[in-house]
């Protein structure tokens, strides 16, 4: 599943767009989550779902965001009043990571006795996580979660397929303490304590509070939070993976896919 670009050359024109060479191969088209829905007799599918990226499943309150803390006279941190996720009504007619999912899974495995490879990505966890938007990066974490269940029934169905979960890298975005938290601290150590760069207080579904924190690049200077090196986890499971150490680098990764598309 693909999205269109905003720059994309006039149909007919000496250069052909994205939509033009993928129909050439032949492929059923769908550009919304209905025309996807019945599109499970296709043997071959492009979606394209939006002009760029696609619209997150959750988005905050008013559209909040993680925002900078200020401070009262006193040096004391004042935190940004407290907001909860919602469904983002951009979203509606877009499928979700686990229909797209579900579709790819029913086209490629149609009458297939030689396999395939499947990527599928939660790309906006990413993206939202560079924005600062926690609620939009938790709900596609969530629909990406969502995704790996159904790939897993896939699996337990079909014993020679094996699935990876894992990231490119490490994002900002960490969870910390609420801000009550860093006040006892700060009475207890005479002076004020809080956390740096931006901070939302989301409030949770089961009405407890959590605060999220972005500090990976200065504001407001520093458009965007950035990358981190820190080690992230790879989720196995299936066939060829008895010798698979803890630690692992994101080549051994690349190998298990080819030995297994060989060997099966």
């Amino acid at each position: 599943m693909s999205a269109l670009s905003d720059t994309m050359p006039e149909v007919g024109s000496d250069n052909p767009t994205m939509v033009e060479v993928g129909q050439s191969y032949g492929p059923q088209l769908s550009t919304n989550a209905k025309e996807l829905e019945i599109s499970n007799n296709a043997t071959k599918l492009l979606g394209l779902f939006a002009k760029s990226t696609l619209h997150t499943e959750w988005i905050g309150e008013d559209n909040r965001k993680a925002e900078r803390l200020t401070t009262d006279d006193n040096g004391n941190a004042v935190y940004p009043a407290p907001f909860g996720c919602v469904a983002n009504p951009k979203h509606k007619g877009i499928p979700t990571l686990s229909q797209m999912a579900s579709s790819a899974l029913i086209t490629l495995s149609r009458n297939n006795d030689k396999g395939f490879f499947l990527m599928i990505e939660g790309a906006s966890i990413d993206k939202q996580s560079h924005n600062r938007n926690p609620c939009s990066q938790i709900g596609e974490l969530q629909a990406f979660d969502k995704t790996v269940a159904l790939v897993r029934q896939f699996a337990a169905k079909n014993p020679n397929t094996l699935v990876i979960v894992t990231a490119d890298h490490g994002q900002a975005g960490q969870i910390i303490p609420l801000p009550e938290t860093y006040q006892l601290l700060g009475e207890l150590f005479q002076q004020p304590q809080y956390s740096a760069g931006l901070t939302a207080v989301l409030k949770t579904l089961n009405g407890e509070l959590l605060a999220v924190n972005y500090a990976t690049n200065a504001s407001p200077e520093g458009l965007m939070e950035m990358h981190t090196g820190t080690n992230v986890p790879a989720y196995m499971e299936g066939p060829g993976l008895e010798d698979v150490p803890i630690l692992i680098n994101q080549r051994i990764i690349n190998q298990l896919m080819r030995n297994h598309l060989d060997a099966h």
